[in-house]
């Protein structure tokens, strides 16, 4: 949900803000000798997890993981 207006944000820009955003929390730990064994916790506005243009976990992760 939309917050308190930042400091130096204009009145008019913070009304053109939507009230809430949908995310997608991934957490993801990459099986990787070296790495950092600890999860990642990724946050997307991608969230088509299913269907035809779905988008994966596993697809994310190696988008954060270069």
């Amino acid at each position: 949900k939309k917050g308190v207006r930042p400091e130096g944000m204009s009145k008019e820009e913070y009304s053109l803000l939507p009230d809430e955003i949908t995310l997608r929390e991934i957490r993801y730990v990459i099986q990787e000798p070296g790495r950092k064994q600890q999860p990642f916790v990724i946050v997307t506005t991608m969230l088509d997890a299913k269907g035809d243009n779905a988008i994966t976990t596993d697809e994310i992760a190696e988008l954060f993981a270069e």
